[in-house]
C-alpha cells in the first residue's frame, strides 16, 4: 500500500492527492486540527464558564452536565471539569444497546470517584442498526456504511434534552473536537459527498442518490423515519435548541494531548478498554468495530489512520512509530464482528460477501463507481 511519507494516510483515501516527492494534499495544505480554537485557552474557558452558568443553571447541586459515553475523551472531560475547574458535573450516559459491559465499569468507577450522580437514557438502537445493515449487504457501498449509526444522536440529543430540563441544568460539556476535529475524521462524509466542502445540501443530495441506488432503505419505514430523525439531532437540533441549551467542548478550549488523556484516566479512574479493542479510542461502541471493519477490509483504512496521521503533523508522534501502531491496532476481529452480527439477526456471511465486492477497490473508486451508476 502507498502511503504519504509525511503521515501515513494511504493513497486510497478520499480526495487524497501525492505529489511527487510523496507527500499528501493534507499534509501540503498544513492541516493539523481545528482543536483549540479559542487563544485565550483555560482562563478563557473559566469566565466563559462563569457567565454561562448564571444563564443556563437553576440548580444548587451541579454546576454542569457531563456528556459521558465511558470513553477515553468524554472520561477525560469529566476529570477536567471536576477536579482543574473544580465544577460540580452532572453525569449523563446515553445507552444506545452497543455499550460493552467494560465502559459500564468504567462509568460507574468515574462516577463514584468524582462523587457525583450519573442518569443513564436508553436509546436502543440496534433493530436500525440491523435493518441498515441487512439493506447494506444487499448493495453495499463504502459511503452508507455511515448509516449504520442511524439513532445515535437521536439517543444523544434527545436524552440530553430531558435531563437539562429535569434538572434545570442547561449547560453541557462534552468531548467533541479533540483528535476528532481532523479534517479527514470526516471520509464517511467525504463519501456521501464526493467533497472536501460540506453543507446540508450536499449530504441531503449524497444521502438521496445511495437512497436511489440501493432504494431498500426507503422500503424501510422504520429506517427512512429513522434516518430523518438521526438527520434533525445531528444538522439541525443545536439551531433550533441554542436558547434553551449550551453546549462547549472541552478541547475547543484545551489541547487534546493522547498520552496525557489516557495516562490520567487510568490514573484518577482506574479506566481500561474492553479486551476485544486494539487501541483505546471508540471503546465506548459495539457497532464502531464492525464499522472500522468493513471500513478497513473495503477501503483500506480506518478513522484511526486519519487519527495516527494529525498526531504526526501535530509533531506528536513520529511517523515509524504511527505504522507500528496502525500494524497492532488496525486489527479488527472477524469473529467479533460475526458475533455482533448474529447479535443483529444479520448474517456474518452475507457481510464478508458484500465486503467481497468492494474489496481491493480505492475510495475514490467507489465514488466514482456510485456516481457512474447514478449517472446511468
Amino acid at each position: 500500500m502507498i502511503r504519504c511519507t509525511n503521515c501515513v494516510l494511504p493513497s486510497c483515501f478520499p480526495q487524497i492527492e501525492i505529489d511527487d516527492e510523496g507527500v499528501c494534499n493534507y499534509c501540503r495544505s498544513g492541516y493539523k486540527s481545528m482543536a483549540h480554537r479559542y487563544t485565550d485557552g483555560l482562563d478563557g474557558l473559566v469566565k466563559r464558564l462563569e457567565r454561562l452558568r448564571l444563564q443556563y443553571v437553576q440548580n444548587d447541586d451541579y454546576d454542569c452536565v457531563v456528556a459521558l459515553s465511558g470513553g477515553r475523551d468524554s472520561s477525560y472531560v469529566a476529570y477536567y471539569v471536576s477536579r482543574v475547574l473544580k465544577l460540580r458535573p452532572l453525569l449523563f450516559v446515553n445507552d444506545n444497546g452497543f455499550m460493552p459491559p467494560q465502559t459500564r465499569e468504567n462509568i460507574q468507577r468515574i462516577a463514584e470517584t468524582l462523587d457525583t450522580e450519573v442518569v443513564v437514557k436508553s436509546h436502543d438502537m440496534r433493530q436500525l442498526a440491523g435493518k441498515a445493515i441487512a439493506c447494506w449487504v444487499k448493495k453495499p457501498s463504502a459511503a452508507m456504511i455511515g448509516t449504520f449509526c442511524t439513532g445515535c444522536m437521536v439517543g444523544i440529543h434527545g436524552g440530553l434534552m430531558k435531563v437539562v430540563r429535569e434538572y434545570n441544568v442547561r449547560l453541557v460539556l462534552h468531548g467533541g473536537g479533540g483528535e476528532l476535529a481532523s479534517l479527514g475524521t470526516t471520509f464517511p462524509l467525504q463519501l456521501l459527498t464526493s467533497s472536501m466542502e460540506f453543507s446540508k445540501r450536499r449530504l441531503l443530495l449524497g444521502f438521496a442518490r445511495n437512497l436511489a441506488s440501493n432504494p431498500r432503505y426507503a422500503m424501510s419505514p422504520k429506517l427512512l423515519g429513522g434516518a430523518i430523525q438521526e438527520a434533525y439531532y445531528r444538522y439541525y437540533f443545536r439551531s433550533f435548541n441554542r436558547k434553551e441549551l449550551k453546549m462547549v467542548s472541552l478541547y475547543n478550549f484545551v489541547d487534546w494531548n493522547e498520552k496525557e488523556v489516557t495516562e490520567t484516566i487510568k490514573r484518577e479512574f482506574g479506566w481500561e478498554r474492553p479486551e476485544y479493542c486494539t487501541n483505546d479510542w471508540r471503546t465506548d461502541c459495539r457497532l464502531h468495530r464492525v464499522k472500522e471493519y468493513l471500513y478497513l477490509e473495503s477501503c483500506g483504512f480506518t478513522k484511526n489512520d486519519v487519527m495516527l496521521s494529525t498526531m504526526i503533523r501535530r509533531g506528536e508522534i513520529t511517523r515509524d512509530a504511527a505504522l507500528e501502531r496502525l500494524e497492532k491496532e488496525n486489527d479488527v476481529s472477524a469473529k467479533y464482528v460475526a458475533m455482533i452480527c448474529d447479535d443483529l439477526g444479520v448474517e456474518f456471511g452475507d457481510v464478508h460477501a458484500a465486503v467481497e465486492k468492494l474489496k481491493h477497490q480505492s475510495a475514490p473508486e467507489l465514488v466514482q463507481i456510485q456516481a457512474d451508476e447514478l449517472e446511468n
